[in-house]
C-alpha cells in the first residue's frame, strides 16, 4: 500500500542516515588519532632536537666549571686559606681558618701542607715569588733533596726544572684546581710511602705532566716529582 511504502521509505532514508552518521563518526575518530599521532611525533621530535642542546649545554657548564684556572683566583694574599677553596664555596668555609704559612720571629717562614691542595699552593707561591730556598727547604721532599745529593747535585737544580717546565706545572694545576677532590683525579698508594694523584686520561690527554707523587713527612705532604705520561 501507499502508506507501507512510504514507511518503508522513510525507515531505508532513517537507516542511511543512520549508517551516514556512523561513517562520520569513524571518520571523526580516525582524524582524533591522526592528530594524537601527529602531536606524539612532535613531542618526540622535539624532545629528539633539543636533547643534545640540552645535554650539550649541560656538558659545557660541567667543562666550564672543572676547566677553571688555578691562577684565576690568585689575590696575593698568602696568609690563610688556599686559593683552590675559592672554586668550591663549601670547600673555602670548611677551610677558610686553616693556615698554610706561619711568619715565625726571625723572618722566616713555616710552610703547612696538610692536604694534596695546600702542597699545589706552596708549590704554586714558590714558584711565582722565585724562591728556591723556600722550595727546597719545605715544599721538596726529603728523599728528592737526598737523592739530588747522591749524585752530587744541588737541590736547587729541582727547581729550576720546574721553572723552565712552568707551563707543564700550571697546565696540570688548571685540571685539578681542587686537587684530589677534583671529578677525575684521584690518589693512590704506589709503594714505600709515596702517594700518586693522578689526573685521568680523558682531562689529562694532552698534558706533558699528568700526576704528581707525593709524601708524607712530619704531618705534610711533600714533593717527590712530577708524573710523566
Amino acid at each position: 500500500s501507499v502508506a507501507a511504502w512510504a514507511f518503508d521509505a522513510d525507515d531505508a532514508r532513517g537507516g542511511a542516515n543512520r549508517a551516514e552518521r556512523c561513517r562520520n563518526k569513524r571518520t571523526n575518530m580516525n582524524a582524533l588519532k591522526d592528530q594524537s599521532r601527529v602531536s606524539l611525533r612532535s613531542v618526540v621530535t622535539a624532545a629528539c632536537l633539543l636533547a643534545p642542546v640540552l645535554l650539550s649545554s649541560c656538558e659545557q657548564e660541567k667543562r666550564i666549571i672543572y676547566s677553571r684556572s688555578l691562577l684565576g683566583g690568585v689575590s696575593g694574599n698568602r696568609t690563610g686559606a688556599s686559593d683552590f677553596d675559592n672554586r668550591n664555596g663549601q670547600l673555602a668555609a670548611n677551610t677558610a681558618n686553616q693556615k698554610t704559612i706561619i711568619d715565625n720571629p726571625d723572618g722566616t717562614k713555616t710552610l703547612l701542607a696538610r692536604n694534596p691542595k695546600h702542597l699545589m699552593n706552596h708549590i704554586f707561591y714558590t714558584l711565582r715569588d722565585d724562591n728556591a730556598d723556600l722550595f727546597v727547604s719545605q715544599v721538596l721532599s726529603k728523599r728528592t733533596r737526598d737523592e739530588y745529593a747522591a749524585r752530587g747535585l744541588d737541590p736547587k737544580l729541582a727547581f729550576e726544572e720546574l721553572k723552565s717546565r712552568r707551563k707543564d706545572v700550571l697546565d696540570l694545576f688548571k685540571v685539578m684546581p681542587l686537587a684530589n677532590q677534583t671529578p677525575g683525579v684521584f690518589i693512590e698508594n704506589i709503594g714505600d710511602g709515596v702517594m700518586r694523584m693522578n689526573a685521568e686520561q680523558r682531562i689529562a690527554m694532552d698534558l706533558n705532566w699528568k700526576g704528581i707523587d707525593m709524601v708524607m713527612e712530619r704531618g705534610n705532604y711533600k714533593l717527590v716529582w712530577f708524573v710523566g705520561k
